[in-house]
């Protein structure tokens, strides 16, 4: 027990023990497998049901993860392969969520493209389900650079298809999408307009773009009731306009995006990590339309937030010194760009009984 939380722990000979045992014993084994799935289950927060961010399940996300990539490296490492019931690939679809937020990679494409082979592998099973882990291995294919693109287009538009497929069975079984339905679906067009934005397909990212607000205000989605995947559109919408030099509707556009992920809503608000991105894009913006000073403000505010949330060798954070660096430049600080990319030695300290990483002094 450490303070006041207890926890059981087993000695590492015997856990490889039992698991040689359980190999020996197929019908015991799938049964333990469940069992425990389920028990992990209980645990680990479910993803937002659209897609938003869950930056508030944080917390009960990291005290549970070592669990369930336990429970993944067990199935991935047993010598007669385990069958994996639904909720098994949907644990993952959740915990590969949450490593995308955590801008822990690696892990999450490892953790997804197991999802995506047992998906991949089982039809028949609910394909909006399936669309969610191929919607973030898609996103995270794109974030280790050029050579994920094109898997990343590919994954992108396999989540669109399989949402498709999903509101058509439901129209052709004479029921009606749920709100939730629709946003997924129009939540995918958007997917494909970053798709686009990454090769520099400016024009058919727009058209995408209209696709994906045409699918909400037809399902009478308003802006409060999905402000997280309206911002996404006007942000991304704001890259658009930065490609076609309309630097003032990037400005505005990008400052709607930002007041809708400000209002204190579940996994969003002015300290989350998920509006730290908007904020971002933001200053960009701003940069572009030649307000260097306030360009350098909002980098330097979204900083500071990364530097508390990440800590400071994290890829969000790294992005962030280099774009203060870059309007240091150009404001003429020089010195001060020296600075932010050459800054003090710094102690990261991350707290594994709530996630948060806190950066010492």
């Amino acid at each position: 027990m450490t303070g006041e939380t207890p926890f059981w722990t087993i000695h590492r000979a015997l856990q490889i023990y039992l698991l040689h045992r359980l190999d020996e014993d197929l019908v015991l084994r799938q049964r333990v497998f469940e069992s425990t799935l389920s028990l992990v289950r209980n645990n680990f927060p479910r993803q937002s049901e659209t897609q938003a961010p869950s930056n508030n399940n944080w917390v009960a996300n990291e005290t549970a993860l070592r669990h369930t990539l336990q429970l993944q490296r067990v199935y991935q490492t047993s010598k007669v392969p385990i069958d994996p019931p639904p909720a098994f690939a949907e644990l993952l679809g959740d915990v590969g969520n949450y490593l995308w937020e955590r801008a822990l990679y690696d892990q999450g494409i490892e953790t997804l493209d197991l999802a995506e082979r047992i998906y991949e592998s089982h039809p028949s099973w609910n394909p909006m389900q399936h669309s969610y882990a191929a919607t973030i291995l898609g996103v995270l294919s794109q974030e280790v650079g050029i050579s994920g693109r094109k898997r990343g287009l590919d994954l992108c538009f396999k989540s669109l298809e399989l949402r498709k497929q999903y509101v058509t069975s439901l129209q052709d079984a004479g029921k009606e999408p749920t709100e939730s339905d629709w946003l997924l679906l129009g939540n995918s067009w958007n997917d494909m307009a970053c798709t686009m934005l990454e090769f520099s397909s400016f024009s058919q990212a727009e058209m995408f773009l209209d696709l994906s607000m045409k699918i909400k205000r037809k399902a009478r989605l308003t802006e409060s009731k999905a402000s997280f995947q309206y911002a996404e559109n006007l942000k991304n919408l704001a890259i658009v306009r930065i490609s076609q030099g309309r630097f003032k509707e990037a400005v505005d556009l990008s400052t709607q995006a930002l007041c809708l992920m400000e209002r204190k809503e579940r996994g969003s608000g002015p300290k989350s990590a998920s509006t730290q991105s908007f904020r971002f894009h933001r200053g960009y913006c701003l940069f572009y339309a030649g307000n260097y000073d306030a360009a350098y403000n909002e980098h330097d505010m979204v900083r500071k937030s990364r530097e508390n949330i990440y800590g400071r060798n994290e890829v969000h954070t790294l992005n962030s010194y280099y774009a203060c660096a870059l309007m240091s430049v150009h404001l003429g600080q020089l010195t001060r760009a020296r600075y932010v990319l050459n800054p003090p030695p710094i102690v990261n300290r991350v707290r594994p009984a709530d996630g948060h990483t806190t950066a010492l002094q």
